[in-house]
């Protein structure tokens, strides 16, 4: 009997930019490993307040076998691709943005 190792990635996904509640909640249903960078920003005359980095996109932390569950995920817009290759960020690129 084979056995399939399949390393987790962080894939780029795109989302609608009012739905980001929505993506995330749905991304937790499902137990999907993800990350939404958001910075502090303080605006004059106002109170600091957290703004998403990255507005429209969410980094996912998958299997690759679990790509087609990730495609189809309420909220989603694209996996991005760059041709016919998934686009990945690596681990230590995460970390560095956390």
């Amino acid at each position: 009997m084979l056995k399939l190792i399949c390393k987790k990635k962080w894939l780029i996904a795109s989302y609608k930019c009012n739905e980001v509640n929505r993506v995330q909640s749905n991304l937790l249903n499902q137990n999907f490993d993800f990350y939404l960078p958001k910075i502090k920003v303080k605006k004059i005359n106002a109170k600091p307040k957290l703004e998403v980095l990255f507005p429209g996109y969410i980094f996912v932390n998958i299997d690759l076998n679990k790509y087609t569950a990730l495609k189809y995920t309420l909220g989603i817009r694209n996996i991005i691709k760059f041709g016919d290759s998934i686009s990945c960020i690596s681990r230590e690129e995460i970390k560095a943005m956390q």
